[in-house]
């Protein structure tokens, strides 16, 4: 199975530098920056994309819902001037673009900051998911959302955009930013049962001895749940807080689905540790595994030299080549001590047949 390591981002040292400090954390791209415009209301929808300094038009709609979806936050100096014409807080600034922030909620007054981890469908012959943040800003009509890159799980949401009566035009952005985050959790959910089928057939395949898996597969397997782990285990925290909060960004209407969501986020949350304890059994067997084949390859040597210590000293001992030794005249001396080393060396290996050693 060709399983192979992912590649770990490349941390950016943020050491020293004060609170609020606006540094790109990920790494580089070759790709621009890229910021699509949904305006949309039940029987109206307009998708654009437009540059960084057309984003004040857009802000001054206050008619129509907006979903300003920005791919690429590599950019620093673009991504800065969008906050800063909604007036985020530089603190969150520094989140949005810090790509190892653990996923949060901050709530001002007159926005809502919510943080996560997109993992993206499972590579089933690598082995390996690719992790991204991803940011929301709720303000008023607006929800924006920061991506790493272009290519993310909301194709379905984009789908049911252009439906015309749909629910996610017919709703607030509030409704919006809740279906974007359930695709994000039924993507976990969707990876956590891929992953499930393959440590299945693992572990059947140890039990039955016929594996080929090597520890590079176990550990391979293990860095793609503790990604999960950092992006799911955090929401269990989040979403608590998400319900209680008294700022009424989410629509009293609304508050139905993040209960929902609740619910899948927690569903989420036991698959991951069933596949977790599912993980250390298979750890556990493989090390099993690998320990009965040293004990079976020591079992054989310490038959070999049982059987072989006898018959080396008998031969040691008539090697000596003192003159005293009568046997060594003897006229079938050689053909006795050849068959006396056979009968012993025979006698040993059905003993050893015997005890069910060999």
């Amino acid at each position: 199975m060709g399983i192979s390591f992912s590649k770990k981002k490349r941390r950016i040292s943020k050491k020293g530098l004060p609170p609020g400090s606006k540094i790109y954390t990920g790494g580089g791209s070759e790709n621009e920056v890229s910021i699509t415009v949904h305006k949309y209301r039940e029987n109206y929808l307009e998708k654009f994309v437009i540059h960084t300094e057309e984003i004040d038009e857009v802000f001054s709609d206050k008619e129509n819902n907006i979903w300003v979806d920005i791919d690429g936050i590599h950019d620093v100096e673009k991504v800065v001037h969008i906050c800063e014409k909604l007036d985020i807080h530089l603190l969150h600034q520094e989140d949005i673009l810090n790509v190892f922030q653990r996923p949060k909620l901050e709530e001002e007054d007159d926005y809502t900051l919510l943080i996560l981890k997109m993992i993206h469908p499972l590579n089933e012959v690598q082995m390996s998911s690719e992790v991204e943040q991803l940011g929301f800003v709720l303000k008023d009509n607006i929800l924006i959302t920061f991506q790493e890159k272009t290519g993310d799980v909301f194709d379905p949401i984009r789908e049911r955009f252009q439906k015309t009566g749909s629910r996610i035009r017919a709703k607030n952005v509030d409704y919006l930013c809740y279906v974007l985050f359930d695709v994000v959790v039924d993507s976990y959910i969707e990876n956590l049962i891929k992953l499930e089928e393959v440590q299945d057939k693992m572990e059947e395949e140890m039990i039955l001895e016929i594996s080929k898996y090597d520890l590079q597969n176990i550990q391979a397997l293990k860095k793609v749940l503790l990604e999960h782990k950092k992006a799911i285990w955090p929401l269990k925290e989040l979403m608590p807080k998400l319900l209680r909060s008294n700022k009424n960004w989410v629509k009293e209407e609304n508050h139905k689905y993040f209960y929902d969501l609740h619910d899948h986020v927690l569903q989420a949350h036991e698959m991951l540790d069933s596949q977790m304890e599912v993980h250390n059994g298979i750890k556990d067997l493989y090390l099993h595994r690998m320990n009965r084949e040293i004990n079976n390859v020591m079992k054989m040597l310490t038959i070999i030299s049982t059987i072989f210590i006898p018959l080396t000293f008998i031969a040691g001992v008539y090697g000596m080549n003192f003159k005293n030794m009568p046997e060594i005249y003897t006229e079938y001396g050689y053909f006795i001590t050849v068959g006396i080393m056979i009968i012993i060396g025979v006698s040993f290996f059905v003993y050893f047949r015997l005890k069910k050693w060999t």
